[in-house]
């Protein structure tokens, strides 16, 4: 029925439970593969579900054998998010229609909302459209989210994850930014914060909603996101993908750092315990592409700071 004989016996499996839960969709019709295959080895499998009238209703989910309950921690984690918000800015995380593990894979159903467009020319102007949308709401988010780390904390979350990115071969300016980090956090020269974060907040992590009273977008792929996280990785990452300018960009970054209450010098340090925290969780994820990934966002914050001091 599929390529992958593992989701092929999971679908046959489920096929009951599923059909009933669908009755309300217009019942369970024609199901295909959806999307390309990623070249990861906990790769999600992902099936797109029409009804019988044959429109998308739903997207099922199913863990890979390499990581069998990635599932059922996306979901976890999507739900501890989702209760950690206030419902209008909750709403954007899609509630499962239906989830549960058969043969050791987890997997789950989420309603079907649309990509944005594979046309460079509609996505971009989907991003211009989205871009003060996600953006208000990271700005929220943080807000009501932020909260300051007890002195125990503050050596699980943000020192040791700092001393443990030491172990990487980062350039020698990202090593003496860790240092420094380290110095001033030891010191009490910075205060960090807790925020709740994505840590994974890009183009391809947003759907659209066409409901009339809600936000417009839905925020998929909650697996990598923590409750007691840490600030600015995700405002970088949305406004790289969005294509937001080093101008604009400067004007979230301030306030952002308003909402911290730190300078601006202090988003250094945000974002240096977020890739941290990410380094302690990198999965399947090459540790070559991590050290790009910090070294990339590194880089673009720099930039934008030199901006701000001219």
């Amino acid at each position: 029925m599929f390529d992958n004989p593992i989701v092929t016996v999971l679908f046959q499996e489920i096929k009951p439970q599923l059909q009933e839960t669908l009755v309300p969709y217009g019942g369970l019709g024609k199901v295909t593969t959806l999307g390309k295959p990623k070249p990861v080895a906990d790769d999600t499998t992902k099936l797109l579900i029409h009804n019988q009238q044959g429109q998308p209703v739903a997207v099922l989910l199913c863990s890979s054998p390499v990581s069998p309950q990635a599932i059922a921690h996306s979901m976890s984690q999507a739900e501890q998010a989702r209760l950690r918000l206030p419902a209008k800015l909750g709403e954007v995380i899609p509630t499962p229609l239906m989830s549960g593990e058969c043969d050791g894979l987890t997997f789950a159903v989420l309603p079907y909302f649309k990509p944005l467009s594979q046309s460079n020319l509609r996505l971009r102007w989907q991003c211009w459209h989205l871009r003060p949308r996600v953006l208000a709401w990271l700005r929220e988010v943080t807000q009501v989210t932020l909260h300051t780390p007890s002195s125990s904390e503050l050596k699980t979350d943000f020192i040791m994850p700092l001393e443990r990115m030491l172990s990487y071969a980062f350039q020698p300016p990202i090593r003496e930014a860790i240092t420094t980090t380290l110095e001033r956090l030891n010191s009490g020269q910075w205060t960090p914060r807790y925020v709740l974060a994505h840590n994974d907040l890009w183009e391809g992590n947003l759907l659209l909603h066409s409901g009339k009273h809600h936000l417009g977008f839905m925020v998929i792929d909650w697996g990598s996101a923590n409750v007691k996280g840490q600030a600015i990785y995700d405002l970088l990452r949305i406004a790289n993908s969005l294509r937001l300018g080093r101008k604009a960009l400067l004007e979230e970054l301030q306030q952002h750092c308003r909402i911290l209450d730190c300078p601006m010098a202090d988003t250094q340090a945000h974002l240096l315990t977020s890739f941290g925290y990410l380094g302690g969780h990198l999965g399947c994820f090459p540790q070559e592409r991590y050290i790009i990934l910090v070294e990339t966002f590194y880089r673009l914050l720099h930039e934008t700071l030199r901006e701000h001091l001219r």
